[in-house]
């Protein structure tokens, strides 16, 4: 009964169109040439009128399907040009090249040090960039953060965050991953797995340039427990933000794109 209903709504103005034809030919017949001044005033006559009306309707109704069909065509004909566009282009090593000139030139990081960027999702943050002297630590990691662990969910909900002098994760390592689990709640088996085990991380809230969209969080890290002087950086971080929202945003569409389920498959 359901595949019965699923058909008529999907085809109910051809259906329309066949029943309004059979009648016009039918009462057209019963009604003859020379009756034709009578099509108001016999109920054969009538019929023909009801038919003819209900053609007109399925027409409308046909009319109609195909405009939006022809809507919907362009919109996804819009939607894969602009597929075929971000196919071409790497966000994470524009935006990677960016965060390393800011990096070099205007905080002077070296080896010891990571900086990274991740957009707010809701269903958690994405890595969209991240630079370090040292190679071993510009790996993409996690395809996804969760938005209540670490100093990323802190930063997002705070605006700002900074930690200095956790604890040695050599020396004593399993405090360092206590540590992590009981204060940020980043379980230990997640935890064991970074290859960075940072003792300084500082998090700041990148919003959009209007401040009505919180985009996402810029962090920076580092293996040393007093890595940088936090208000330095925050001041030097402040100073590029308006860069670093506009490529969030720039590419926020992209990511929504990318994330869309039905589209998993073309990338």
């Amino acid at each position: 009964m359901q595949r019965l209903l699923s058909f008529i709504r999907q085809n109910i103005a051809s259906i329309l169109i066949i029943i309004a034809t059979i009648d016009i030919a039918v009462c057209g017949a019963w009604l003859g040439l020379s009756d034709w001044h009578l099509i108001y005033q016999t109920w054969r006559g009538r019929l023909l009128l009801i038919g003819c009306l209900v053609l007109l309707i399925a027409q409308i109704i046909q009319f109609n399907n195909n405009a939006n069909f022809d809507t919907l065509k362009n919109n996804n004909e819009s939607l894969f040009e602009q597929l075929a566009i971000y196919k071409k282009i790497d966000p994470h090593k524009i935006i990677s090249h960016i965060l390393m000139g800011i990096a070099r030139e205007k905080l002077g990081l070296d080896h010891y040090d990571r900086i990274s960027i991740y957009q707010f999702t809701p269903e958690g943050f994405v890595l969209r960039g991240r630079y370090s002297e040292n190679r071993d630590y510009n790996h993409k990691g996690r395809t996804i953060y969760p938005l209540n662990q670490g100093c990323i969910g802190r930063a997002y909900q705070r605006g700002e965050f900074k930690r200095s002098r956790l604890p040695d994760p050599h020396a004593h390592r399993t405090t360092y991953y206590t540590t992590l689990e009981s204060e940020y709640d980043i379980p230990e088996t997640t935890s064991r797995n970074f290859v960075m085990k940072s003792r300084s991380i500082i998090g700041v809230r990148i919003e959009s340039l209007d401040h009505s969209d919180s985009l996402g969080v810029l962090v920076i890290e580092s293996i040393k427990p007093q890595g940088f002087n936090s208000d330095d950086i925050f001041q030097l971080i402040d100073n590029e933000k308006n860069t670093l929202s506009a490529l969030l945003n720039g590419f926020k569409e992209e990511l929504r794109i990318k994330r869309l389920p039905a589209l998993e498959g073309a990338f």
